[in-house]
């Protein structure tokens, strides 16, 4: 099964990129790539790339309440690590995994690891959320937000649903069958104690106030990456658009339908920016470019692994 849906997402990617290239006089992006600005490009990396220590200052945040005693370079590396092998996996949850058994393997505490780990990617959603709705609310007569507006609207009731939940033992307690079930399923103690260390955070709403604010400066520092790399391009229209779509687009390309967003990331851009009179060629060029961009910044967890594997044997 798991097989097949690797399969399904490859397909599907594969078949929007080439549905998105039909559409795109190739030679027009040929010639974009071609001249791109080199020095811009560089500087985006720049920018992105030390964007994954102020990710890792969210994470050690939400980590702090349980395992305060680990050291900000140990979450460095196995952050780092974590984004390099999500690069390969089907999914970002992928890298989330590695950074969970890395992470409780030398430091013990795994529901707790697990617990932060996951909080970290719900307050990074958090964080879109409230930027994409306020987007759409502020520009709602500058874009065709009718089908973003949809997919950001059933992940916000997803986290409220996940809030409600997690803060109201109470609540939890009169739903009906879901202690039967767990036993049934011989799952009970550890739903429970995870769900137990995820209602933590009850008591410390300020750290998740801070962590969410914290991802808000991150969001803002990749729609400026990713405005160098529409300059880069030839892309010249303000900034502002990008601190607007950029947290949409985002939005859509985590949908758990394609490999690490490849072709749902770039129609976004192409749509998007299409409607404020960016050229398709060139929308599509940034976006890939994006992606290299992306999976160079990952290669650094590969080097961080192998100083790791290094250490290990020796």
């Amino acid at each position: 099964m798991d097989k097949l849906k690797i399969i399904l997402k490859i397909v599907f990617s594969v078949a929007v990129m080439a549905f998105i290239v039909s559409k795109i006089d190739l030679a027009a992006l040929g010639k974009v790539l071609s001249s791109a600005n080199i020095l811009l490009i560089i500087l985006s990396f720049f920018v992105f790339a030390p964007l994954m220590l102020l990710m890792v200052v969210r994470w050690k945040l939400l980590l702090d309440i349980f395992h305060k005693e680990i050291p900000f370079k140990d979450l460095v590396s196995v952050y780092w690590i974590g984004l390099f092998f999500s690069l390969f996996l089907p999914s970002a949850i992928g890298g989330d995994a590695v950074k969970m058994y890395k992470l409780s393997k030398h430091h013990g505490k795994p529901i707790e690891v697990s617990t932060s780990v996951l909080m970290d990617r719900i307050v990074g959603l958090t964080s879109l959320c409230i930027l994409s709705f306020g987007s759409i609310l502020i520009f709602r007569n500058s874009f065709d937000f009718d089908l973003a507006g949809k997919i950001i609207g059933g992940v916000a009731f997803f986290l409220f649903m996940f809030y409600l939940i997690i803060f109201n033992v109470k609540a939890v307690k009169k739903i009906p069958l879901v202690r039967p079930l767990l036993k049934f399923l011989k799952i009970e103690k550890i739903v429970r104690n995870l769900y137990l260390s995820f209602n933590f955070y009850f008591n410390h709403f300020t750290v998740l106030l801070k962590a969410v604010v914290v991802s808000f400066a991150c969001n803002l520092i990749m729609a400026f990456s990713i405005y160098l790399l529409a300059l880069a391009v030839g892309i010249n229209i303000s900034v502002v658009y990008f601190f607007v779509i950029m947290p949409i687009v985002f939005m859509i390309s985590i949908l758990p339908i394609s490999m690490s967003g490849l072709g749902l990331q770039d129609g976004a851009y192409v749509f998007f920016l299409g409607q404020v009179g960016v050229p398709p060629a060139l929308a599509f060029s940034m976006s890939l470019i994006g992606h290299v961009v992306r999976y160079l910044t990952g290669l650094i967890g590969g080097i961080f692994y192998l100083f790791e594997r290094d250490r290990s044997r020796g």
